[in-house]
């Protein structure tokens, strides 16, 4: 039997898909930019997202696409998903005969890639939590389930990270973190990519031409993956409100998903689909952020989104629902306003005061800039870095 080399790490990030979301690209960025001498980075990953071609061009990352690793809860392909995790984990320990870490994040990832983990004998198992999912199933039979499946996986977790401190403090709670060591690490934003903002840039005309944009129409924006935990319906609702008062703004959608089609069907049938822009995956979010006047996302749960980090340090104040780690990003009335889940009203209430109120636009936005620091790659990477030596070493 060959015997491990101690002062040899690699690291392997499990992942159940890489759409074009915040858990994914925060997955990205700590896999490649994470500061330690790894002998060897992995990345496993479902297929069908946007960043798995991506995810193949990262230097120094050895890639895998697991096949039968998929979001929907499937005990056949599941079985066949554990399997093929332990297999890829058991070869990348025979090749580097090292000692093996293993990062897991996202609900199905997290638990098939921790279950996988320790059959194959990782030495370290941690994983990230992005927003707990269960605890928002409608089946009372679903939730506990997967809370169930959550509560085994941890059982052989050496440690957590977490993209907000209200995650972390609610997976205790729920009996889902006990001793072992949990952090904060946000979802990085690279400021230098966001933090230029010009609306009158030829950039920005051009987008707005090509948008169907007036030079004098307000532009509100939301970046998400059409999918329930978003809420999206109140985004469109919020919208028929505030186009009651300003017929002329503008509101754009920029992500896609399975609510796609419903969700055009809702906006012609409260009749705004004219003043809705649905966009589609895009990679121009930091030329959407510069073109727009307010960011607003309405989500039922979250980590907290990397959005909210790239809006601030585009200088954009925020509307947002007061969940999770959304207060840890958002002070209400300092960088932006944060109101109930599905509060329609208070929702279009802050959206209006921000479209008709230039200098507090500009004032919660400068403001917003400056928060935005504490999120910003270099002093994530160097957190992330921290937590893995008092774990690994």
């Amino acid at each position: 039997m060959t015997r491990k080399r101690v002062d040899s790490w690699s690291i392997v990030h499990i992942i159940t898909q890489l759409e074009l979301g915040g858990a994914q690209l925060a997955t990205f960025s700590q896999v490649a930019n994470s500061q330690l001498p790894w002998q060897t980075r992995h990345l496993l990953f479902g297929p069908g997202g946007l960043l798995g071609y991506e995810a193949k061009q990262l230097e120094g990352v050895e890639t895998k696409e697991l096949l039968h690793l998929r979001r929907p809860i499937s005990p056949i392909n599941d079985l066949r998903a554990l399997i093929e995790i332990v297999f890829e984990l058991k070869a990348i320990a025979r090749q580097t005969q090292g000692r093996l870490v293993v990062h897991t994040h996202s609900s199905k990832g997290g638990i098939l890639g921790r279950l996988g983990a320790k059959l194959a004998g990782a030495d370290i198992i941690l994983h990230s939590i992005h927003g707990f999912g269960h605890c928002h199933q409608s089946s009372s039979i679903l939730r506990n389930i997967l809370w169930a499946a959550e509560k085994f996986a941890s059982l052989f977790t050496d440690g957590f990270t977490a993209d907000s401190q209200a995650n972390i403090v609610q997976g205790i709670e729920e009996g889902l973190i006990g001793k072992e060591p949990a952090r904060v690490v946000y979802c990085p934003v690279d400021r230098s990519f966001f933090s230029v903002r010009d609306p009158e840039s030829v950039g920005c005309t051009r987008l707005r031409e090509n948008l169907g944009i007036s030079r004098d129409s307000k532009v509100v924006l939301n970046v998400s993956c059409l999918k329930p935990q978003k809420d999206l319906s109140t985004y469109l609702r919020v919208a028929q409100r505030v186009l009651m008062t300003e017929p002329e703004v503008v509101f754009l959608l920029a992500g896609d998903g399975t609510l796609r089609e419903c969700l055009e069907e809702e906006a012609k049938a409260l009749g705004i689909a004219d003043s809705m822009r649905f966009l589609g995956w895009r990679r121009d979010i930091p030329e959407l952020l510069s073109l727009s006047d307010v960011f607003v996302l309405t989500s039922l749960w979250e980590g907290l989104p990397q959005s909210f980090g790239q809006a601030m340090a585009s200088g954009l104040p925020i509307v947002a629902t007061r969940v999770d780690g959304a207060p840890e990003a958002i002070v209400h009335g300092v960088n932006g306003f944060l109101f109930a889940p599905k509060d329609v009203g208070a929702l279009a209430h802050g959206v209006l005061k921000l479209v008709q109120d230039s200098s507090m636009r500009e004032l919660m936005g400068k403001n917003g800039k400056e928060r935005a620091k504490k999120f910003s790659l270099e002093n994530t990477i160097s957190n992330l870095d921290e937590f893995y030596r008092a774990v690994v070493h």
